[in-house]
């Protein structure tokens, strides 16, 4: 599978607009972090036309899917916590390629989680514990428990 993947990585690293590529393999712990693919690609560029582009491949018993995914929506995924299986892709994927060690500076930045972000997401976190409160309350109200 992965002689199929290589010229699919290999063309799209080979573009300037291209900043890292991560190849994510299915774990013991049955289908978590792939979403029921044998290997997961996600390539990262600075523009594309869609944020997120996904395409799926099937060769021999064997299931890939490759997502491209422009830079900005990788960092609101970071910030607002939409997408859990990135961060795992970011830290615990294989890098295949890394333009200006673009990957390696995003994994020291999550390891290290700015402060600045850290009082956004407590931010974000709180007003979602509002308006947790503030449905309950109403659901309560009506007698709607």
């Amino acid at each position: 599978m992965e002689d199929l993947l290589r010229p699919l990585y290999q063309e799209r690293a080979s573009h300037p607009n291209t900043l890292g590529v991560i190849l994510v393999e299915k774990g013991k712990d049955a289908f978590t972090h792939t979403d029921y693919f044998d290997l997961a690609l996600l390539v990262i560029v600075k523009e594309v036309e869609k944020n997120v582009f996904i395409k799926h491949y099937d060769y021999d018993n064997s299931k890939a899917s490759l997502y491209t995914v422009r830079e900005s929506q990788l960092k609101e995924w970071l910030l607002f916590g939409s997408n859990r299986k990135i961060v795992n892709w970011i830290l615990n994927g294989k890098i295949l390629f890394d333009r200006n060690e673009y990957i390696i500076e995003l994994r020291n930045e999550l390891h290290q989680f700015p402060e600045e972000e850290r009082q956004i997401k407590m931010g974000i976190e709180f007003a979602k514990l509002i308006r947790r409160y503030q449905d309950g309350k109403a659901f309560l109200m009506q007698n709607n428990i």
